[in-house]
Formats: C-alpha cells, sequence, structure tokens
C-alpha cells in the first residue's frame, strides 16, 4: 500500500508506519540545523528523485526513520522556510526534465 496514495491515512508521532523501505519506498529522518546539513539533505533528497525518475518511481517518506518509526522534522522558523525553498527549487529543477509527477 502507498501511504500517499491514501488519502484518509494519519500520521501519528513515534508509531509504525506500514510499509517498509524497499525499492520503490525511501524512508528519510534528518536533522537540520544548520546551512551545512540542509544542503545535504538536499543533496541526498536530489539523489533518490533521479533513481525514481530513472526507473519505475518511488516515494521518498521524510520524517520516517529507517525503521519506519514516524519521527517528523524538527525545524525551527528560519530551516523551515530554507527547507520548503531548496525543496520547491529541487522539485522544479527535476519538472523542467521530466514528463512524471515529481
Amino acid at each position: 500500500m502507498d501511504l500517499y496514495k491514501n488519502k484518509n491515512y494519519k500520521y501519528v508521532f513515534n508509531e509504525k508506519v506500514n510499509i517498509y523501505e524497499d525499492e520503490s519506498h525511501e524512508f528519510k529522518h534528518i536533522l537540520i540545523k544548520d546551512n551545512e546539513s540542509l544542503l545535504m539533505f538536499i543533496y541526498v533528497i536530489s539523489k533518490y528523485i533521479c533513481a525514481y525518475l530513472n526507473s519505475n518511481s518511488g516515494c521518498i517518506y521524510i520524517g520516517i526513520s529507517d525503521d519506519g518509526i514516524i519521527k517528523g522534522i524538527n525545524l525551527n522558523e528560519i530551516y523551515r522556510e530554507k527547507t520548503e525553498n531548496e525543496l520547491t527549487i529541487l522539485i522544479n529543477q527535476f519538472k523542467s526534465y521530466s514528463s512524471e509527477e515529481v
């Protein structure tokens, strides 16, 4: 089951999701505390987006640990906005090269 396709699915902090990481599901839980860690996060995410666009697609679940536990992302207001902006820029860069939904 793809959680992103199930609009009624509720994510509950510290609970386990009912899917596992595989070739089409990637969990990413990362601590963004400064510009360097933000850039590393964007770099890692870009690699997964690129891989999924070159395969049968997939979904990246940000804020879920490798063992499937929902951890969320703890960001202050400045890094929340910076992260949103960087992800938007990244996704828009891929959209110009793809007809797939990114």
